[in-house]
Parts: C-alpha cells; sequence; structure tokens
C-alpha cells in the first residue's frame, strides 16, 4: 500500500480534475488513464512476487478539456511480504463427514491488511475446483465431493488453502486431512440417515440404537441406510452443513432416546431441519422435552412449530394422551416408552418392525404422514 499525493495549476483557468496510472511491469494490461477530482489516494500496488518498481504517472485537465502534454511521473520500488493462512478448528484425520464440511481459517499480512486479503479454497489437488473467496469460513459444497457426478466410496479427502494479498502475493497452502463417508452402498440409493444422539453414558444406549438400526435392516435394502453417531464424530458445524448431509438421504431420523437433557444441537441447526424440509426431505425427531412452550423448555421454537407442524408450540399439551398438530405431531408429556413400529413413506405395507416383550394387543398404533407408530413414546415427525 501506498499513499501519493499530486496537485496541479492552469495559468490561464481552472484544474477540473487529473487523470492518472501507473506503468507497473507486473501487471503490463493496466495502463489506462483513471480521472479523478482527488489530490491524493491510497493504492494497492500488485505485487505478486515480492518486488515491483512501477513508475506513477499524473496530468491535469483543465476547465476547457486540456490535458497537460507533459504528465508528472515518480519512480517507485516497493517489496511485499507473503501473507501467512492456517486452518483453524482443524478436522482431524480420524473425524468422518458426509459429503459437507465447513472448513475456517486464520489469515495475517505483515505489511497488508488481514482484512483484503482473499483465500483460494479447494479438495484433494492443486489447482482444481478453487473457491476464491473472502472472509475466514467456507462450508465446501456437496458438488465439490463428488466425483464423476457420484458420491465415491468412503475415502480420506484433502482440503487446501492459500492466501492472496492485495498486492497480489501468495502465501504458501496449508492443507488439513479427513475422512468423508459415502451416504450408501456403491450403486445403491439412500433412502435413510440415522443420526444417533445417545451418547454412550446412558443406560439405554445399546437398546435403543439396536431398536433404531433393526427396524432399518429389516425393513430397507442392504447398504441404503447409514448410522452418524454423535458421540463418536460431529461433522456439524454450520446449518449448511446439516442441510447438505440430510439432503443426501430420503429421509433422516434423529432420534435422543430417554435423555431429558436440552439439545443444543437441535437448537442451533434447526435452520438446516427447515432447508432440508422446505426441499421436500422427510424428517422424524425422536426426543423428549423437544418443544418450546408454556412452563417447557425446548430446542424447536415456537416459528419452526408453528411453520412445520402448523400449531404454535406454546399451546398446553395434555399430561397424558395424544394432542395432534395437524396430523404431523405425536407430543406427550410423561409418557415414556418404546417405538414399536416404524414405517418407512415408499416401503410397502406388509413390512414393519415387531419387537419382542410387547404383547400384540397392547400396539395401539396409529398411521399419520406415512408414519406407523404407537403411544409409547415423544417423539416429532414432519415432511410432505
Amino acid at each position: 500500500m501506498v499513499q501519493i499525493y499530486w496537485f496541479g495549476s492552469d495559468p490561464d483557468g481552472d484544474v477540473s480534475g487529473f487523470e492518472l496510472r501507473f506503468h507497473n511491469p507486473a501487471l503490463p494490461a493496466d495502463t489506462d488513464w483513471v480521472f479523478t477530482t482527488r489530490t491524493d489516494s491510497l493504492f494497492s500496488v500488485f505485487t505478486p512476487d515480492g518486488y515491483s518498481a512501477p513508475v506513477f504517472e499524473v496530468r491535469a485537465i483543465d476547465n476547457a478539456g486540456t490535458r497537460d502534454p507533459s504528465p508528472a511521473s515518480a519512480n517507485f520500488q516497493f517489496s511485499n511480504q507473503p501473507p501467512v493462512v492456517h486452518f483453524t478448528q482443524r478436522l482431524q484425520p480420524t473425524d468422518t463427514t458426509f459429503a459437507s464440511a465447513t472448513l475456517t481459517w486464520t489469515g495475517t499480512d505483515p505489511d497488508g491488511q488481514a482484512g483484503d486479503m482473499h483465500f483460494l479454497i479447494g479438495l484433494d489437488t492443486i489447482p482444481s475446483a478453487l473457491h476464491l473467496i473472502t472472509g475466514t469460513q467456507h462450508t465446501l459444497d456437496t458438488t465439490d465431493f463428488k466425483i464423476g457426478g457420484v458420491c465415491p466410496s468412503t475415502r480420506p479427502r484433502q482440503a487446501f488453502i492459500r492466501g492472496i494479498d492485495d498486492g497480489g502475493r501468495a502465501s504458501g497452502w496449508d492443507s488439513l486431512r479427513w475422512v468423508v463417508r459415502a451416504p450408501s452402498a456403491p450403486g445403491v440409493h439412500p433412502r435413510l440417515l440415522l443420526i444417533d444422539d445417545v451418547p454412550p453414558s446412558n443406560g439405554a444406549n445399546l437398546t435403543i440404537d439396536t431398536l433404531w438400526a433393526n427396524t432399518a435392516a429389516r425393513n430397507l435394502p442392504a447398504g441404503s441406510f447409514s448410522i452418524l453417531r454423535l458421540d463418536t464424530t460431529q461433522p456439524f458445524r454450520t446449518n449448511r452443513d446439516v442441510l447438505q448431509t440430510c439432503l443426501q438421504f430420503d429421509a433422516v431420523i434423529w432420534y435422543r432416546g430417554t435423555q431429558n437433557s436440552f439439545s443444543t444441537l437441535l437448537q442451533n441447526f434447526q435452520n438446516g431441519l427447515s432447508g432440508y424440509l422446505d426441499r421436500g426431505g422427510k424428517l422424524l425427531i425422536e426426543s423428549l422435552n423437544l418443544i418450546e412452550g408454556e412452563n417447557a423448555v425446548g430446542p424447536l421454537t415456537n416459528d419452526w412449530t408453528t411453520r412445520y407442524l402448523g400449531q404454535p408450540g406454546s399451546h398446553p399439551l395434555p399430561d397424558r394422551g395424544a394432542h395432534r398438530l395437524d396430523g404431523l405431531l405425536e407430543h406427550r408429556r410423561g409418557v415414556q416408552g418404546r417405538y414399536q413400529q416404524h414405517h418407512l413413506p415408499g416401503d410397502p405395507a406388509q413390512h414393519h418392525a415387531q419387537f419382542a416383550g410387547l404383547a400384540p394387543e397392547r400396539r395401539h398404533s396409529q398411521r399419520t404422514a406415512g408414519l406407523r407408530r404407537t403411544r409409547h413414546q415423544q417423539r416429532g415427525a414432519v415432511g410432505p
């Protein structure tokens, strides 16, 4: 950066403005005159190799439009130190995501303004599919992960970044590596994502995990569903991560089992779930203390409940029994039990899950919006 001052005079009139330009060997095409009425300006000098020797020229224009035939000039020499960029909140080689990842970084410029930097970021190869962006965060698009238009098999992937300062000097590359999961087996359409939000410390963890996994295994083609265990890896850093991950599947089931703790993840990322539903996704949330309301604290806001369940979440719910919100949510307070039957939209009617330990006569089921369920557990199911 350099600030340059100039002035002009006219013996038989007035100076109405100036035209100026740089002759910069590092940027030979940029030699057009630029008009201004100012008498000083701050310039970013293109110095991509760390050194440049431009010539600055300025000429006055009088009130009759006549230009000075002999522009004033000055020779300059500039050095430009390279910026530095590093990934922060780094994904580790043991971390896993589906085809979405939010990356953050920090950049510094020893002789310039870090806020004026741009960044080249890409996946797997340099310089293939690089994005030129500003800021210090970027969510890689699902299309960035595809090879030949499809999501490849589960494998390590590597992201690269470099910074470019306002003088055109580039930093070195930084990179990080992590595992990106395929949503389904090769050649199999991804039907369902199970999000396991029950920690191992929960005494019912094994029972709950087995219930949902076995239900999916009985009703869906082999290799068509995936399980995301949040106690092992937490791939959601932004709402866009939630949206892009869910969009890889026809349906998503997010289950929390018997735990009654407040779900910060559901609170922070419900807008990502909104985007998924707005695009035709099917979602079932199984949880206690799910909805914000009268004398109740829950992660799903009144606005979210009103939009996707058809009624404000502040509406008082009965202590026992079913309260139906537009035929999409079955919510109970003080009722605990096991989810007995689950029927995914599009599956043959005869495909259902049965669980030992409960007599058939106790299975009071009800069909709503393509889901078959019993009155033993609080849960929300939303979708077209």
